[in-house]
């Protein structure tokens, strides 16, 4: 049996309209609001070398051609004799659903880190990074120079779902197969993602000067870690 459909009147299309209209609506507020957390990021400060207001300031003008504001820096221990070292997360660029990516600069200036006064800060390389928030944290919260939370450079295209993947693997301490420096992968911030051969390493900061990195490979689409290092950074 055939039914014949019932015709839609004018006022119905607009009704849908209007409906469709609101929920658009609300969607772009709910957007806005979420991006509005994730940038609403003030900077801290981290590391064994303090960096002083006036120091801060002159930073900050080194990377307001970018348009964005400073959000991490970290000024540890330099292992070279007269030379500061600081690395600066600016604010994401990139605002994903649960991965943030931006740019970080690495810093450096001439002098003694106790006896001012030192050169001004410059630039010495810049990076890309990313970030994957803690499950349950607010986007951008670090709670200390080492928290696991830390966004790492990025070198190499990885797209967000295998950087998720990866970073959670890492933060779930997996055993690491003997014989190997590290017996399980230690709770500490991921510094650095890359592409190596057919590998991807994973470097993880173990301290002012140190590291420790894996491999990781891909079998049976689960994350296999082959071999681990410890190294001076």
């Amino acid at each position: 049996m055939v039914c014949a459909m019932k015709p839609i009147t004018w006022a119905e299309v607009y009704t849908v309209m209007a409906r469709n209209a609101v929920l658009l609506l609300l969607l772009a507020v709910t957007a806005t609001h979420v991006a509005a957390q994730a940038t609403d990021l003030t900077l801290s400060r981290f590391g064994s070398q303090p960096v002083s207001n006036a120091e801060v300031a002159q930073i900050a003008e080194l990377v307001v051609s970018t348009g964005k504001r400073p959000w991490l820096l970290r000024s540890p221990h330099s292992m070279v004799g007269g030379l500061r070292v600081a690395s600066l997360f600016l604010e994401p660029d990139v605002l994903g659903p649960r991965v943030l990516r931006g740019r970080m600069w690495r810093l450096e200036a001439d002098g003694s880190s106790f006896i001012p006064p030192r050169s001004p800060w410059r630039i010495r390389e810049p990076h890309a990074y990313a970030y994957v928030a803690i499950a349950g944290r607010r986007p951008g919260e670090i709670l200390g120079e080492d928290d696991p939370g830390w966004p790492f450079i990025v070198q190499g295209e990885f797209d967000d779902d295998t950087l998720i993947g990866i970073v959670e693997f890492i933060r779930s301490e997996p055993s690491v197969p003997m014989p190997a420096f590290l017996r399980r992968v230690p709770a500490e911030p991921i510094v650095g993602i890359q592409r190596r051969d057919d590998a991807i390493v994973v470097r993880l900061r173990a301290g002012d000067g140190r590291a420790d990195s894996v491999w990781l490979v891909r079998k049976d689409g689960q994350w296999v870690i082959t071999r681990s290092e410890s190294s001076i950074a």
